[in-house]
């Protein structure tokens, strides 16, 4: 193993890798760790389609605090076994929702590693976000379609049951339980569309920009506007529902956090690893000095072919 600027420079450029690419498998790496730390943190429910499908520990506190605060009130066994049914419900149909994400981006060749429920909603980690805006475009769409067939589908079950008219009233302790459950999916629709990078939304009108302007403009855009926002949802939510300034919060920096990763892959395109690379070198502790180590960020480990093994960080080479 060595460092791969003790090839020739015809020679590199032939076989060294492109950094966008090579920053695309370091994500991916860094997407199995995560995962397995998710893993550790839920409860693995099983694999479904290939996807491992996590519910993680916080959506399970919120089910014992909902039921603890119902019967603290007093509420019946009966109403606390409902609400938690339908809880339970409502996250069933969100899981579906992340399914149709997955089960859409896999046409496109692209995997999905898992799902996670979170008591904010759904997460499908997919190994990478398509570039092309259509593929893009019907990811994201996937989703909400995901809720408006479950509409579709409980809708005349409701009509036939006479429950649908519940739909309209204001108590909502009157609701039957199809009308709720409708109602809550047309709400995630409304609500996922909403122009909330990197909520469905978002996604879509980032895809719709790509189709006129450079990708990483089209990102930076429509990040703009999910961090607006979710600055709007934090000051909502601080008035009506605390969840609503926990998504606020979640959108506002995985927004940021896309946005930077897009602006870098965008710079680096086309570039070889070889070009960001020390020329010559003495050995890794000669090499890295203390003036050294405040200049370079990092290593690229290499086999002697360029193929990049993994990225090793300038603090954790000895003095």
């Amino acid at each position: 193993v060595g460092l791969a600027a003790g090839l020739s420079t015809a020679r590199a450029r032939s076989r060294s890798p492109d950094l966008a690419a090579t920053a695309d498998r370091k994500t991916s790496k860094t997407c199995l760790k995560e995962g397995n730390m998710a893993m550790k943190s839920g409860l693995h429910l099983g694999r479904l389609f290939g996807i491992d499908v996590i519910v993680h520990w916080t959506f399970l506190l919120l089910i014992g605090l909902l039921v603890v605060g119902q019967l603290l009130t007093g509420a019946a066994w009966a109403a606390v076994a409902g609400s938690t049914t339908l809880l339970v419900a409502v996250f069933l149909c969100v899981l579906l929702h992340e399914f149709g994400h997955a089960l859409t981006a896999r046409v496109f060749g692209i995997r999905t590693h898992d799902i996670t429920l979170l008591p904010i909603g759904g997460l499908a980690r997919l190994e990478r976000i398509p570039e092309n805006p259509w593929q893009e475009f019907w990811i994201a769409l996937a989703g909400p379609a995901v809720n408006v067939a479950i509409v579709a589908v409980l809708l005349p079950v409701a009509v036939a049951l006479g429950g649908v008219q519940d739909l309209w009233r204001g108590d909502l302790t009157a609701v039957s339980f199809l009308a709720q459950l409708i109602s809550i999916n047309v709400t995630l629709v409304a609500f996922n569309l909403l122009p909330a990078f990197p909520m469905d939304g978002g996604r879509v009108l980032r895809a719709v920009l790509a189709m006129f302007l450079p990708y990483a403009k089209a990102t930076n855009i429509a990040a703009a506007c999910g961090q607006g926002m979710a600055v709007l949802f934090g000051i909502v939510g601080f008035f009506t529902n605390w969840m609503l300034m926990l998504v606020a919060f979640f959108v506002y920096f995985a927004a940021r956090g896309e946005a930077q990763h897009v602006q870098t892959r965008s710079l680096v395109r086309g570039d070889r690893v070889r070009e960001a690379m020390v020329p010559r070198f003495r050995g890794l502790q000669t090499l890295f000095r203390p003036a050294d180590r405040r200049r370079y960020a990092g290593l690229l480990v290499m086999m002697a072919a360029g193929a990049v093994l993994e990225m090793a960080s300038v603090a954790a080479v000895p003095a």
